[in-house]
């Protein structure tokens, strides 16, 4: 079967009422794009429709890798990464889903198949799996709408405006009259450790400011950094990953194991190259922390 490595407790009970809100926004990209509309439900098998997800490979809704973001046009650096925009992560995933059906037409397993290999997904050997699971979960779907009633459509009281110039946080709030904590929280692309704004980032602003920041263009381009590569706070090294070593006793399995570490039965998979849920008595199992 395919599953998502990373997100191995969704497939226990899927969160319909995180999923609702953008339903319609998912909707329409299937449908405008011509793939199958069961598509839609690929953020909610993949990250629980997590919009904030960070997995070690990929992140954002739609499980994107930085090669694949990256090759359909997101933006991604130290402190901004667009696979937590929505729109623009749904604009690069339906992009990459309908590059697939052209190299995959009528393989539609296959497509899907190619799609969570490159989410960190893995594959074992029953076929149909994940297309079958989306046509699945569009049944509950129509179960769970009777208990969570007509979705909200996707909206926000919002502009965006691209910049055309590096600009510090503070001083981008300031002449706004923006709290930053605002700001970051209406941009999740934006790093809370951002200090600058660098052109070409959009940035997400309630209707209010959007006038106000046409306003003090002037202002803004009298504080404009030299257009180079802004420094970004130093990243430090990635900790070394810890793991203890775990012995297989009689009458263990790889659930018990999982929810004794609080880890999942897919992680558990992927750390020691297993194929299988079968176990042998003293087998040694890696679990990182």
């Amino acid at each position: 079967m395919v599953f998502a490595a990373f997100v191995w407790h969704s497939l226990r009970a899927y969160d319909f009422a995180a999923y609702a809100p953008y339903d319609r926004l998912w909707t329409d990209a299937m449908l405008q794009n011509g793939l199958p509309v069961h598509y839609k439900f690929l953020p909610l098998l993949l990250t629980g429709s997590d919009t904030g997800f960070r997995g070690e490979y990929v992140a954002g809704a739609w499980a994107l890798s930085v090669p694949v973001a990256r090759h359909y046009g997101l933006k991604i650096d130290a402190v901004y990464d667009e696979r937590f925009d929505v729109r623009l992560a749904t604009d690069a995933a339906v992009a990459y889903l309908k590059d697939l059906k052209k190299v995959y037409a009528g393989d539609v397993e296959q497509q899907l198949c190619v799609y969570a290999t490159s989410a960190n997904c893995f594959e074992d050997s029953v076929s149909g799996t994940l297309n079958s699971r989306l046509a699945w979960l569009a049944v509950e779907w129509k179960n769970a709408m009777q208990k969570i009633g007509q979705p909200d459509m996707f909206s926000a009281d919002t502009s965006w405006v691209y910049l055309d110039k590096n600009l510090r946080v503070s001083d981008f709030c300031a002449l706004l009259g923006l709290d930053s904590l605002q700001l970051f929280s209406m941009n999740p692309c934006l790093s809370p450790s951002a200090q600058y704004l660098k052109k070409g980032y959009r940035i997400y602003l309630p209707q209010e400011f959007r006038a106000l920041y046409a306003g003090v263009a002037v202002q803004l381009d009298s504080l404009s950094l030299p257009d180079k590569p802004v420094v970004c706070q130093p990243t430090l090294p990635a900790p070394k990953l810890q793991y203890v070593v775990y012995r297989v006793r009689a009458g263990d399995t790889l659930g018990h194991i999982a929810m004794r570490y609080h880890v999942g039965v897919s992680q558990l998979k992927r750390w020691n190259n297993l194929r299988s849920d079968m176990l042998q008595i003293g087998q040694r199992i890696k679990i990182y922390k």
